[in-house]
C-alpha cells in the first residue's frame, strides 16, 4: 500500500453568483442525478446599488430553452434552485430589455461545487456583466471545502459514521519508463472503493515546477487517467494520486518518477500503461495562477479543455496559440463555471473561515 499524505488549510469563502452542485452521498452519480442552485446579486451599474425587479434567466444551451428565470427582489438578490447538469448561458432582462451575458455556465455531474460572484447590469452598452468587487455574503454560513483552486459545497454532517469517515489506502505501482511517442494511462486502486468522491493525478514535467492535473475516471474496478504525451525535451515526468473522501479529506500518494523514453522497451513491459484509443479529449486543470496554459514539457495533442487557476475554460486550440505565442492567457471576460474543476474569469471576495480543508501539496 502506499503512503498517505491527509492534507488540510483553513476555509475560504468566496462572493456571490453561486453554484452549489448537491447533495452527492454517492460519487458516481448519473447526470440526471445531480442538480444544483444559481444565487446571488444584480447591480445596477448607473446607481452602484443592487437592482430590484431584474429578471435573471437560465438557458439551457444544448435544449435551446430557458430552463428558469427568477427575478430579483428588493436587494437585488435571486436565487435558482434545482439546476440539472448542462451547459447554461445567462441574461439578464429589465425594464422590456434583455441584457446578454458572455459566457457559459458548464453544470457537470459527479461533485458538489461552490461558487459566488455578483453580475452587473449595463443599460448604456446593453450588457451584462461580472461585478469585481461585490461582497454580498451569500452562504456565509454555508461549509465549503477547497480544494487547490477549486471550492465544494459540504453538504453532508460533519460527524458521519464510521464507514463514511474511513480513511483512503491509495495503490499504484509505479511505471518505471514511459514511451515519448504515447498518451500515458495511469490506473490506481482506492479502497474503500465506494468512499471515493473523485481522484486526480497531479503532474509535471521533470524540468518545470508547477503541477497540473487531471481528473481520474472511476471504472468501477480502479480510478483510470491519460495524461499528454511528453514532448522530446522532456525525459523525465513527475505525478502523484490524490483521492478524496465522502467529507473532503484529501489522500496523497508518494511521487512517481518515470523516465521518459524512445522505442518499444516500455510498451512491452507494460501495454496497459497506454490510451489505445482516438482522440482522448484529455482536460487538463492547472493549480498555479499565470501558469501557461499548457502544460510545458507535454504535446497539445489530445488535450481537448484546458482550466486555468481561476477556473476560466479555454479549448485546446485557444491554449495552444496562447502557449506558441508565448504568452499565457489572461482574459477576465465571461464566466465559465465546472463542477469537477471550475469556477469564474475572475475569482473575488476571498475571506478567511473556520472550517478545514483538503488540498493538494506541492
Amino acid at each position: 500500500m502506499m503512503n498517505r499524505r491527509k492534507t488540510c488549510r483553513p476555509l475560504l469563502f468566496l462572493c456571490a453568483v453561486t453554484l452549489v452542485l448537491g447533495p452527492a452521498v454517492n460519487p458516481v452519480l448519473s447526470q440526471s442525478a445531480v442538480s444544483g442552485r444559481m444565487a446571488g446579486l444584480v447591480f445596477d451599474k448607473a446607481t452602484k446599488g443592487p437592482l430590484a425587479g431584474a429578471t435573471v434567466r437560465a438557458k439551457l444551451v444544448t435544449a435551446d430553452e430557458v430552463f428558469a428565470s427568477r427575478e430579483t427582489d428588493p436587494g437585488g438578490s435571486y436565487s435558482i434552485p434545482d439546476i440539472p447538469a448542462g451547459i447554461y448561458a445567462l441574461s439578464l432582462a429589465h425594464e422590456g430589455t434583455e441584457y446578454t451575458i458572455e459566457g457559459r455556465f458548464d453544470v457537470r455531474a459527479g461533485t458538489n461545487f461552490f461558487f459566488e460572484s455578483c453580475f452587473e447590469l449595463d443599460r448604456a452598452r446593453g450588457t451584462g456583466a461580472l461585478r469585481p468587487d461585490c461582497s454580498s455574503g451569500f452562504y456565509a454560513e454555508s461549509q465549503v471545502v477547497a480544494l487547490g483552486p477549486h471550492r465544494y459545497f459540504r453538504t453532508e454532517p460533519r460527524h458521519l459514521d464510521a464507514r463514511e469517515a474511513q480513511i483512503l489506502d491509495i495503490g499504484h505501482e509505479g511505471r518505471e519508463c514511459l514511451a515519448r511517442d504515447r498518451y500515458p494511462q495511469l490506473s490506481t486502486d482506492v479502497s474503500p472503493h465506494q468512499d471515493v468522491r473523485f481522484s486526480r493525478v497531479y503532474f509535471r514535467a521533470a524540468q518545470h515546477s508547477d503541477f497540473y492535473y487531471v481528473d481520474m475516471r472511476d471504472t468501477g474496478g480502479d480510478f483510470q487517467a491519460v495524461l499528454p504525451k511528453p514532448s522530446p525535451e522532456t525525459t523525465q515526468i513527475v505525478y502523484y494520486m490524490e483521492a478524496i473522501n465522502l467529507t473532503f479529506d484529501g489522500y496523497q500518494s508518494s511521487e512517481f518518477m518515470p523516465r521518459i523514453v524512445f522505442g518499444e522497451d516500455c510498451n512491452e513491459r507494460d501495454p496497459g500503461a497506454y490510451f489505445t484509443g482516438g482522440d482522448p479529449g484529455i482536460v487538463v486543470g492547472s493549480v498555479v495562477q499565470g501558469a501557461a496554459t499548457l502544460p510545458p514539457g507535454f504535446l497539445p495533442q489530445g488535450i481537448g479543455t484546458f482550466i486555468t487557476a481561476s477556473g476560466s475554460v479555454v479549448s485546446a486550440s485557444a491554449g495552444a496559440a496562447a502557449a506558441g505565442g508565448g504568452s499565457f492567457l489572461t482574459s477576465t471576460t465571461g464566466l465559465i463555471l465546472i463542477v469537477s474543476a471550475a469556477g469564474a474569469a475572475t475569482v473575488i471576495g476571498v475571506n478567511a473561515g473556520g472550517e478545514d480543508e483538503a488540498s493538494p501539496v506541492r
